[in-house]
């Protein structure tokens, strides 16, 4: 009878290592789940500081006319009623050898 019993409770305790390492509802799916619950915890973080972030800017936009100024310059180009605006264009730069000594051929040059 107490072997009976010996081998039964060998047999459960395979039974139960078995379930736990297998792939459904076992460790490695414990893991799995375990590290996409840390990615998204990583990314949940990101956009709550994007979020608070964005409620700044809201409450500057509401609350301070100068950064309404200031966006209005930087994205839409708006000036001031007595201001005036001018655009630089930079020409490319062109190249060019420089006229001098080294510039001249070798033939051209005199040795002293």
């Amino acid at each position: 009878m107490v072997k009976k019993l010996s081998v039964l409770l060998v047999f459960v305790i395979f039974l139960l290592a078995y379930k736990l390492l297998s792939s459904e509802g076992g460790m490695m799916e414990y893991r799995q789940l375990s590290q996409k619950i840390a990615k998204i915890e990583v990314e949940n973080r990101q956009q709550q500081d994007e979020n608070n972030r964005l409620k700044q800017k809201v409450y500057a936009l509401q609350h301070n006319p100068e950064a309404v100024e200031t966006l209005a310059r930087q994205k839409l180009g708006m000036i001031g009623e007595n201001e005036v605006f001018i655009q630089v264009i930079e020409q490319p730069a062109t190249i060019s050898q420089p006229i001098g000594h080294d510039a001249m051929p070798k033939s051209s040059k005199t040795s002293h």
